[in-house]
């Protein structure tokens, strides 16, 4: 008998969408085509206008971001997506109650074994895993007065950074249990490294921060997947860093 896939959430970065991500998350999807693992891509509830978009924001050509959004959105594989709206204000979060709202209903639904996030997803990943131990800080997350799914088993969060929020001082004011693996490029000119620095800080007390020499990306060479995949599978072991990690 075929026993049910164990499923985790991912989390697309800014400017992006799930379709967008999905692609680009491939690697990392088959290096676990073994597993029996289900990841399920979920879609940023807030569309991007041109004006959400920085015209500073020049991420390289090869990564998937939408930077000259299409005057037609009919088509939903183009159209760009956020957790919330963080420009001209990188540390705006307007939108992040709609995300976590529409998180309540997808956890009620479904059990997810871990999440893993890249970019603003990182940090939307962070936020909700820390949610999951302390529901009550955000009472409009909870179902029936309790949190609406068991706390993740794990969270990968590559690249975020942590903003400015009245909710997140109260979140974080405790670091989370959920083991957390934290992922960062020293050449990233997106999420340099000392802003995510403050992410890593408050997220996990059984929190692991290896970097690669990249910039913003996921790593796929074959020893980040593995490292990756190791993690997933098991968050309490020891990890085998590629050669060029770095271990902060």
């Amino acid at each position: 008998m075929v026993s049910t896939p164990r499923k985790v959430l991912v989390l697309h970065g800014y400017s992006q969408n799930a379709s967008i991500f999905k692609d680009w998350f491939a690697p990392v999807q088959a290096a676990f085509a073994q597993d029996n693992l289900e990841f399920v891509f979920i879609e940023g509830a807030r569309v991007l206008t041109q004006d959400d978009v920085p015209v500073t924001f020049t991420p390289s050509p090869d990564l998937p971001f939408v930077v000259d959004i299409p005057k037609n959105l009919d088509n939903p594989t183009l159209v760009p997506r956020a957790w919330w709206k963080s420009y001209p204000d990188n540390d705006d979060t307007t939108g992040l109650e709609k995300s976590i709202e529409a998180f309540r209903d997808i956890l009620r639904n479904d059990r997810f074994e871990g999440i893993i996030g890249f970019s603003q997803g990182s940090t939307m990943s962070v936020i909700l895993t820390a949610l999951l131990e302390k529901p009550d800080v955000y009472p409009p997350f909870l179902v029936d007065g309790k949190a609406p799914h068991p706390p993740f088993t794990f969270c990968v969060a590559i690249s975020g950074h942590l903003p400015r929020s009245s909710l997140l001082p109260k979140l974080f004011s405790t670091p989370a249990k959920t083991r957390t693996l934290h992922i960062q490029g020293t050449s990233d000119d997106i999420t340099p490294k000392e802003q995510n620095q403050t992410l890593v800080d408050v997220s996990s007390v059984n929190g692991k921060y290896v970097t690669h020499g990249g910039g913003h990306v996921i790593p796929t060479e074959s020893g980040w997947l593995e490292l990756i995949r190791q993690f997933v599978l098991d968050p309490s072991a020891d990890l085998a860093l590629p050669e060029n990690a770095g271990v902060v």
